[in-house]
């Protein structure tokens, strides 16, 4: 009987079929890993860029804030008390000298009364006329009435609308402000002078050539590219300028308005957009005129930023208005908004600037002051 023995050959390797469903797979793991990978350097790189957005504007607002609370306080000076004090002291001097060089007679002592009368103008002595004519500033009592000769001077304090602010604010200069800045003459910018009180202002400024630039845009690619305005070499963001308040007065008297929007440094090219508005007696104001209305409660700022990726596709020109913004163009172009609400203390305390003093002294003034 025959024996027939079969033997099997051992085979090494993968199939065809295989290789193939063991590259797909490792081509679908790969591509779920990048993609996860990817997302998460997304996700950090928005955080990162979210945070630092945070933080920029929380410097620029409580730099504002900062500003506000330093707001000159007005306070009317009453001198009426040292007008009566005086006027007495002056009557009673006058009518006893009058009275000693006439004798000290009954009937040739002239009172102190009328001889202020005599000497101010506004009376008319015993048993004689007035030949000298009334001097119209002059009160009864023979001191000068401010309001009839001093000039109308605007008051310090709060003065803005709602894309823009100036603010007389008390602060003594730093050692590097003791030195007098004198103007431009390349680039038409006002100069400064040492001061302890100076206007600070705040505007978003757009892509110009005749407003402020920034010597850095040319050395920074990604303020460059911030905006279509600044690739093309035009400066826009927001602008703080702070001059002594008499050249800043003197500047609007003259109508140097060319030069003050020259004035001032671009100290965030990435606020596109800024608003105020004012709490008062009437409620929320979009504009504020402390000569007028004196000191506002609260201040409240709101600045709009756009991220620096969504900057790189899709970039705005800074000098947006906020009125005009909805929740779906914010989302389309990356835009936060962040807000701060400064509190004046004790600004609502305060007498009104339009009030005068029962001693003829007017408080639209800032003799009160030194100035």
């Amino acid at each position: 009987m025959m024996r027939i023995v079969l033997s099997s050959k051992t085979r090494s390797g993968f199939t065809l079929l295989e290789l193939l469903l063991s590259l797909a797979l490792t081509a679908v793991v790969s591509i779920l890993i990048g993609g996860l990978v990817q997302l998460f350097l997304i996700n950090e790189t928005r955080g990162r860029d979210t945070v630092r957005q945070a933080q920029m504007a929380r410097a620029i607002l409580n730099m504002i804030a900062e500003d506000v609370r330093a707001t000159v306080r007005y306070y009317p000076y009453d001198t009426s008390g040292l007008d009566q004090m005086l006027g007495s002291a002056m009557n009673n001097a006058t009518g006893g000298a009058l009275g000693a060089l006439t004798g000290g007679s009954a009937g040739g002592a002239m009172s102190g009364e009328a001889a202020a009368g005599l000497i101010g103008g506004g009376g008319t002595p015993p048993g004689g006329t007035n030949s000298g004519a009334t001097n119209p500033a002059s009160t009864s009592d023979g001191t000068q009435n401010a309001t009839a000769t001093a000039p109308a001077v605007i008051p310090p304090g709060i003065f803005g609308s709602a894309s823009s602010i100036e603010i007389d604010v008390s602060r003594l200069p730093r050692p590097d402000e003791y030195v007098i800045q004198p103007g431009n003459i390349n680039t038409g910018s006002l100069g400064d002078m040492p001061s302890d009180i100076k206007t600070v202002g705040y505007y978003v400024q757009s892509p110009r050539s005749d407003g402020v630039q920034d010597p850095l845009a040319r050395l920074t690619s990604q303020i460059a590219t911030a905006s279509s305005g600044n690739a093309a070499g035009l400066s826009g963001g927001l602008v703080r300028r702070s001059l002594d308040r008499a050249v800043t007065q003197y500047a609007y008297q003259m109508g140097n308005s060319d030069q003050l929007i020259r004035t001032g440094e671009i100290i965030a090219p990435e606020v596109i957009g800024i608003d105020f508005s004012y709490f008062g007696p009437e409620g929320w104001q979009t504009e504020w005129d402390s000569s007028s209305m004196g000191l506002p409660s609260v201040v409240k700022v709101t600045i709009a930023m756009q991220r620096e990726s969504s900057a790189r596709t899709k970039p705005l020109d800074p000098g947006l208005s906020l009125s005009t913004l909805n929740a779906s163009m914010m989302q389309e172009y990356g835009l936060s908004l962040y807000s701060m609400n400064i509190l004046i203390p004790g600004a609502a305390l305060l007498p009104g600037p339009a009030t005068s003093t029962s001693g003829g002294t007017s408080s639209n003034g800032m003799s009160s002051l030194g100035l």
